[in-house]
């Protein structure tokens, strides 16, 4: 066979078996693909399913308790925990971190990683930890007592009085108490375990006032900034804006000397802290509260 004949036929032969192998990869490359795209289909799907009510009742929930510390700082209520008012106050609290416990839970079941703006719930949590229970750089110069839950509740039993108010049925989803279904809740922890984080929750929340006692003031104040923080975030799609939240305004007004050496930098302090939290930056996100 001549090398004329040879030449075109070894360069067909090769240029064959390289489509040959390129199609294989490409149709490799192409199913691979495909598979992660329907995947990550079929985990949204179940990711909305599992989340999105809970989604919905976080947003407000977070409301409600802006709300309420925004409007302790204005006039002096009646926050007896035995009343209507400190019961409603302690259950405000409360019901955010229960509904950010249910949807804890589901990171067993479903990935949150194929919606990044989902992990912004989890977040949430971590950042309201920090805000009632934590020591870092927002409560500097503060002075704070970790030898017992004089000004706050223990994180670890701060999440056990939350749990409480998840509702668990036979053959139905668990989902955090009503109101109406909390008084009977306060009263059986309190009589189960009288120094239960429930119970010593409830003793903080009961006559507290902005002059009463500066860390555990600053603690809701800092709660009620992460719970608006996320209502900015979340709040607008489901119709709910943030609400006014003047942090500066209401440490200042408590006229304790430690808050008010504080009041002015605790905006940038709280940044911080949900910044340092783990999740989707917020430096790009503009808040208009």
């Amino acid at each position: 066979m001549g090398r004329d004949v040879v030449v075109p036929l070894t360069v067909a032969l090769v240029s064959g078996l390289v489509s040959f192998l390129t199609g294989v990869m490409l149709t490799r490359h192409r199913a691979r693909v495909d598979a992660q795209q329907q995947y990550q289909l079929q985990a949204r799907q179940r990711l909305y399913e599992a989340v999105g009510p809970l989604r919905f009742q976080l947003v407000v929930a977070c409301r409600e308790v802006a709300s309420r510390v925004e409007s302790l700082h204005k006039r002096r209520y009646r926050t007896a925990i035995d009343g209507y008012f400190g019961q409603n106050t302690l259950y405000r609290l409360l019901r955010p971190l229960a509904l950010a416990e249910l949807i804890e839970r589901q990171t067993n079941y479903v990935d949150f990683s194929v919606d990044r703006a989902s992990l912004v719930l989890l977040r949430f949590r971590a950042a309201s930890y920090d805000a009632l229970t934590g020591g870092g750089p927002v409560f500097h110069g503060l002075p704070l007592d970790w030898t017992k839950e004089a000004q706050h509740v223990f994180a670890g039993r701060l999440q056990h009085a939350a749990t409480l108010l998840v509702i668990e049925i036979e053959d139905q989803p668990p989902r955090c108490a009503r109101f109406g279904e909390f008084p009977a809740l306060l009263q059986a922890a309190r009589q189960a375990d009288p120094t239960g984080g429930m119970a010593r929750l409830a003793a903080l929340v009961d006559g507290t006032s902005p002059g009463r006692d500066p860390v555990f003031w600053c603690r809701l104040v800092a709660y009620g900034y992460v719970a608006n923080w996320l209502l900015s975030i979340e709040g607008r799609a489901a119709g709910y804006n943030p609400v006014p939240y003047p942090v500066t305004n209401m440490l200042s007004m408590a006229n304790i000397a430690e808050l008010s050496a504080i009041a002015e930098d605790m905006p940038r302090r709280l940044e911080s802290m949900i910044e340092a939290t783990p999740g989707e930056s917020t430096a790009s996100r503009s808040r208009r509260w």
